[in-house]
């Protein structure tokens, strides 16, 4: 009887030990996902970018663009702003096309599209005067202050969910295991 209990609450154990390996898988996992459906965003971006030419109509832009953004969460995206010159409709679509690890959303990581009347007639900053807002550069070697993989105190971005987001995408392309992914993920 004695073993039977001493096996039971061993049992548990490794049922408890495996719960908070989890949980703290999916934290990681979490942590990196913001930075992976941007970055993933941007690469469907450029993808299809080069298709476009100026007097495009709309809406064959749009249904070009629009798709690359759909994994963006609202708070990730910037809104179109429409308004009138001249009597012209002018329409300004915002794409993201670049991230900073600063945490912010800036003008400086997205690409607008400005139509007259229905027709692209500007890809850019230049025609809106540049843009309005900017993040903090870092340069890409950047890594968290803390060797342990925490958020860094000065505003930098995890270390180890970059890792993470890193994996899972060379995962997505079959370029590692589920099981290498797996690892880097912890």
């Amino acid at each position: 009887m004695l073993i039977f209990r001493s096996r039971q609450i061993a049992g548990k154990v490794n049922i408890l030990k495996r719960l908070v390996f989890l949980a703290f898988s999916l934290i990681a996992v979490g942590c990196g996902t913001v930075a992976y459906e941007v970055d993933r965003t941007i690469d469907q971006y450029e993808a299809v970018r080069g298709q476009i030419h100026l007097g495009d109509l709309k809406e064959p832009v749009l249904a070009l663009l629009e798709p690359t953004q759909v994994n963006l969460k609202p708070k990730w995206k910037k809104s179109p702003d429409i308004y009138l010159e001249d009597s012209v409709t002018v329409e300004v679509y915002y794409f993201r096309s670049g991230r900073q690890p600063d945490g912010l959303v800036t003008d400086d990581e997205f690409t607008p599209y400005i139509f007259h009347d229905g027709v692209l007639v500007g890809i850019g900053w230049v025609m809106l005067g540049g843009p309005k807002s900017q993040g903090t550069a870092r340069p890409a070697t950047y890594t968290p202050a803390s060797a342990s993989g925490t958020k860094s105190t000065d505003g930098g971005y995890d270390y180890k969910a970059h890792l993470c987001k890193d994996a899972m995408r060379r995962h997505e392309i079959g370029a590692i295991t589920y099981n290498q992914m797996k690892n880097a993920c912890r």
